[in-house]
């Protein structure tokens, strides 16, 4: 088993090793605003209801879809970057998996610009800071590389002190014109996950986002993607450790895409309206008139859709629903203290023509829907998996598998039906979640030679691998389809 940690964030841990690095305040950069452009141009927010008709004389309830779409900020400069790196380089990073956690630095370090901050801190059985917060200079990258070269695998995984010292001293460091990032890449269990979500939650509320990458067969997905969750960052899945540089390059295009940071939605339920959930986030409190919620930092040139389900009451015929207000706010990074603001209404007609309703059916928000809804319900299956009910996965799975068939015998789609098909396939792999949870060791035991396993570490099956990597691969994109 291979534990490898990383994240990206400033960290200063108390007790680390000192070396010698220039931290002087970052240089000023280019402004990012283009004057005839204004941020509030580039950026839509709109919401639609599923049928624009609902049945009058009855309660029932209506599936509504918050967009948010950016378009391109023309000849302006990226933002700063408060970027640090924190690597695991516990035992069990031994061979390649230390190797490519060189690399991948390395290759982050390249990709920074001048100007931008970085730090880099290792930790196997406690946190060593390998450099202090220091501005990347064409003086300062020598040193930088020297220092991330030097990362030797020894020790346990002490991913909470890790994570702690990284939120604990990025916070120092974070300025609110400013993108201040953490990127945490594990393939294995820490030794000790207690505070690992509040420490996310922490990292979360200073605005500084953490961006979960697991690795290989063994990490937790769900303790990944609630890391990202609570610090409203973004999870993904790595299948192969030769991929780890690539992605962080794709990392690095986000921060350079970067076009609004922080943005919330607020939702105001109408007389005799509730909210009854937001689709795939049950960190949300809802049932309720009013909402509010983290959507996650805007880049250019996407879109993020966000579907809600509302509870009405009854309505003559001919008469105006009034469903919901909602909010989009932002925070523009060359003007932090102005927040930014979209507003948008929301209503529909009762009737009681049966005709009617079936014209008032918005396509494109039954198949984002649909997505959503079998998204959700395959991070349930999972996490509730990973809890040891597998006996409750399995029979939550057998409803869903039933109603996923149905949507996209609805909806024609290759992705809802991709999504449907990893749905049925957790079938056989739900109990991989279990089988597969190793313990943590001080080290990994020796090997001898003509004994490749030794008597108390028995390979996992090809099967099982097998079945491990489907699981993560059918979690990661259905987190990133309600995320």
């Amino acid at each position: 088993m291979h534990r490898l940690l990383l994240a990206l964030a400033i960290c200063v841990p108390s007790g680390c090793a000192q070396q010698k690095f220039a931290t002087t305040a970052p240089v000023s950069k280019a402004p990012i605003v283009d004057p005839g452009v204004p941020l509030s141009e580039l950026i839509e927010f709109d919401v639609v209801a599923g049928n624009r008709y609902v049945k009058s004389d009855a309660a029932g309830e209506v599936t509504i879809r918050l967009r948010v779409r950016t378009t391109e900020r023309p000849n302006a400069a990226r933002t700063p970057a408060n970027v640090g790196l924190v690597i695991d380089t516990s035992a069990s990073m031994r061979g390649e998996p230390i190797e490519q956690a060189r690399q991948a630095a390395l290759a982050m370090l390249d990709a920074l610009e001048l100007g931008d901050q970085i730090t880099v801190v290792a930790f196997h059985s406690r946190a060593d800071l390998l450099v202090p917060t220091t501005v990347i200079t064409e003086a300062e990258r020598p040193k930088l590389r020297k220092a991330i070269e030097s990362m030797q695998a020894t020790g346990t995984t002490a991913l909470a002190q890790g994570l702690q010292a990284v939120v604990q001293h990025v916070s120092g460091h974070a300025r609110p014109d400013m993108i201040n990032r953490v990127v945490l890449l594990s393939d294995g269990v820490p030794n000790d996950e207690t505070e690992v979500r509040n420490i996310a939650a922490q990292a979360g509320q200073q605005s500084i986002s953490i961006t979960a990458l697991g690795l290989g067969l063994d990490y937790q997905e769900a303790l990944l993607a609630d890391i990202a969750v609570a610090s409203r960052g973004r999870f993904h899945y790595i299948e192969d450790a030769d991929q780890i540089a690539t992605v962080f390059h794709d990392e690095v295009l986000h921060l350079e895409r970067m076009l609004a940071q922080g943005s919330s939605l607020a939702l105001r339920a109408g007389p005799g309206v509730r909210v009854l959930s937001v689709v795939g986030r049950p960190d949300v409190p809802v049932n309720g008139q009013q909402v509010s919620f983290y959507v996650g930092d805007l880049a250019e040139n996407a879109t993020k859709d966000v579907i809600v389900k509302l509870a009405i009451g009854p309505h003559r015929s001919a008469t105006t629903v009034e469903l919901l207000d909602a909010t989009l706010t932002y925070q523009d990074p060359s003007n932090p203290s102005v927040p930014g603001m979209h507003d948008a209404f929301l209503a529909v007609e009762a009737t009681d023509d049966d005709a009617q309703r079936q014209t008032g059916i918005d396509p494109d928000v039954a198949l984002v829907a649909a997505k959503a809804s079998i998204a959700a319900e395959t991070l349930q299956i999972v996490d509730r998996a990973r809890s040891g009910d597998i006996k409750g996965a399995n029979a939550q799975l057998h409803s869903a598998e039933k109603r996923a068939k149905k949507l996209v015998a609805a909806n024609k789609d290759d992705e809802l039906t991709k999504l449907s098909t990893q749905l049925s396939a957790l079938k056989g792999n739900l109990a991989t979640i279990a089988s597969t949870q190793p313990e943590p060791v001080a080290a990994p035991p020796a090997v001898g030679p003509g004994n490749a396993f030794p008597m108390d570490v028995q390979p996992r099956s090809q099967a099982a691998d097998a079945g491990s990597m489907a699981l993560k691969k059918t979690h990661s994109d259905a987190f990133n389809i309600v995320n």
